[in-house]
């Protein structure tokens, strides 16, 4: 102690900051601080260890208390009028514990997921009178995270595929996860922190067979619409804060429909496919195939979209059209010999001229 500066409690006080950095980013608890009178003390006995390390001085931080005080200074910040800044220190009191002396205090944007650093100082207090200069020794000891939440999740699959006779088949799928799912030997860290729904369907269908059989048209269609949504935990704009919370918080419907659409991630695809639609040929009615017969023909169109919405990207949507129309013709036209009647061209070399041949039209 100083000579003439008289140090008594609650005169210099313990804070913890912890954020992304010192000045602009940060959270702060302070403790105001209790003096241990001088003398000698037995670390056996149960009252003097109670007297060097007195329950007014223990910190038993809750990180939510971090969170909620955000929070509330969000809702501060976007009521009509509010003069509040982020990069002013909002302050509130530790409510129920230590009398209420404690504080708790937030600057900027700071993240619990992403603490870059950490600071521990003693502060004396301010008063409207100068106090002068203290001389005091702080002990700080057992500091430690303790109570994880490792509330676990749950993921089921199911797969559903129906034979329609002859026309086709339809498929559906779906998925589920949920935040905390993770196999045994995963830790805390590991699990996943999100929620995930998928649902898909498929289709392969023979358009043809709602035609007379003898008509020969084959129309084989593929449809495909899948919709993958993420819905995180914890609320992309606050990371350290979880989402539900956010949306508890929300003034109104339209806000919180605002931030359950920016958190959500989502992938909405859709696939229409008609492959090789043609007419094909009964073998029941044969005729002569001519250049202009439908069977000729063959048609393929595809369509593709792909929907994309997250927190960084508003909307994107992709769509992919393809079409292709071929043309194949298939004939067997007579083999011509011209010179197989010329009698001189039937015998010794000159028999390579009269086996001379063509065709006068191409096969296919």
């Amino acid at each position: 102690e100083l000579e003439g500066y008289n140090t008594k409690d609650d005169d210099l006080t313990l804070f913890i900051r912890i954020g992304t950095d010192y000045t602009y980013n940060y959270y702060e608890y302070e403790v105001p601080l209790k003096l241990t009178p001088p003398g000698r003390y037995n670390g056996e006995i149960e009252a003097d260890r109670y007297e060097v390390w007195p329950d007014a001085n223990r910190i038993d931080l809750p990180l939510d208390l971090f969170t909620n005080v955000k929070l509330d200074r969000d809702a501060e910040m976007r009521k009509a009028g509010s003069t509040l800044r982020i990069m002013d220190i909002y302050e509130q009191m530790h409510q129920g514990w230590n009398n209420n002396k404690n504080r708790i205090r937030i600057k900027g944007t700071p993240n619990l997921g992403n603490v870059q650093v950490m600071m521990m100082g003693i502060r004396n207090k301010k008063r409207q009178v100068n106090t002068g200069p203290r001389s005091v020794e702080v002990w700080l000891n057992e500091l430690r995270l303790s109570e994880f939440d490792e509330s676990g999740g749950w993921a089921a699959n199911a797969r559903v595929t129906a034979r329609l006779a002859d026309l086709g088949s339809i498929t559906m799928a779906g998925r589920t996860r949920t935040a905390g799912f993770g196999s045994v030997e995963q830790n805390v860290n590991q699990r996943t922190l999100d929620n995930l729904t998928e649902f898909d369907i498929a289709a392969s269908l023979d358009l043809g067979r709602f035609f007379p059989k003898e008509s020969g048209v084959n129309i084989p269609m593929y449809y495909g619409y899948s919709r993958s949504n993420t819905m995180p935990k914890y609320d992309p704009l606050n990371p350290d804060i979880e989402l539900k919370k956010s949306l508890e918080r929300s003034e109104s419907g339209h806000f919180r429909d605002s931030i359950r659409n920016i958190a959500q991630n989502l992938v909405v695809r859709k696939s229409l496919n008609f492959t090789n639609v043609r007419v094909d040929p009964q073998p029941e009615t044969p005729k002569p195939l001519k250049l202009w017969s439908p069977g000729n023909f063959a048609l393929t169109y595809s369509y593709n979209e792909i929907f994309m919405r997250n927190v960084n990207t508003e909307y994107n949507v992709d769509k992919i059209y393809r079409g292709m129309l071929s043309y194949n013709f298939n004939t067997r036209p007579d083999l011509l010999t011209p010179f197989s009647k010329v009698a001189l061209l039937q015998k010794g070399p000159l028999k390579l001229f009269g086996d001379f041949n063509f065709y006068p039209l191409p096969s296919q």
